[in-house]
């Protein structure tokens, strides 16, 4: 589907196809394109894009998502966290495969486990 081994700059709008979920023709081939694309090393997007899609997937109503949260999510998902914790996104929401959690609701976090399960001891 990409055209010879070009680099290729991929626009929100065919993200967001990619990852409706509706298994829509569109979405068919958005999600074919973009798996190649990146197979290959050949997907390129910007910033703008990266933003853009973020507000859509997000958005509930008319809430908007800053571009500062946009890059963090998806700073968080590019280096393979599991978990952002921030105050700032809806706990328990999933965005690019990241868990949102908001550490100061419902129940104290956990995170003397991390040493534990790393061997390491606190100081």
């Amino acid at each position: 589907m990409s055209a010879d081994n070009e680099l290729a700059f991929v626009d929100t709008n065919v993200l967001v196809y990619a990852f409706e979920k509706s298994g829509s023709p569109k979405k068919q081939r958005a999600k074919r394109l973009i798996d190649q694309l990146i197979d290959e090393d050949l997907l390129r997007i910007s910033t703008q894009v990266v933003q853009e899609l973020f507000v859509v997937l997000t958005r509930k109503g008319n809430q908007r998502c800053s571009s500062e949260e946009a890059l963090i999510v998806t700073a968080a998902a590019r280096s393979g966290a599991a978990v952002l914790y921030t105050e700032d996104l809806n706990h328990g929401q999933e965005i690019f495969g990241v868990r949102i959690r908001n550490p100061f609701a419902g129940k104290a976090v956990r995170v003397a486990s991390f040493h534990g399960r790393h061997g390491l001891r606190g100081g």
